[in-house]
């Protein structure tokens, strides 16, 4: 089965899959082609947000040659993703927080 993942320029990816595939494993196909953390990823499909990568394709009822909208996560203020931790981007009441290494 394929899939197909709008990006944010109106740029389509084809990813080829099975119906046991899970949604971390096309976050990681997404990462190879546009160097977008997973972290900052999530979808739009059949007008739903899916943000859970550990769920499989079939547990959002997501057909053959279904297309996905690629959207970005916010970071700031109460983020704590690992990408944000790592650049020292993360503030946390109003204050900056340095990584550890």
């Amino acid at each position: 089965m394929q899939i197909f993942i709008r990006g944010l320029y109106n740029n389509f990816y084809a990813f080829d899959c099975d119906k046991n595939t899970k949604l971390e494993e096309l976050k990681i196909f997404l990462f190879k082609k546009t160097g977008l953390p997973r972290t900052w990823q999530y979808f739009i499909f059949n007008c739903k947000s899916i943000y859970d990568g550990n769920l499989t394709i079939s547990d959002y009822n997501i057909d053959n040659e279904a297309t996905l909208h690629l959207l970005l996560k916010w970071h700031g203020i109460g983020c704590d993703c690992q990408s944000c931790l790592k650049k020292g981007m993360l503030l946390r009441n109003g204050k900056r927080v340095i990584s550890s290494s």
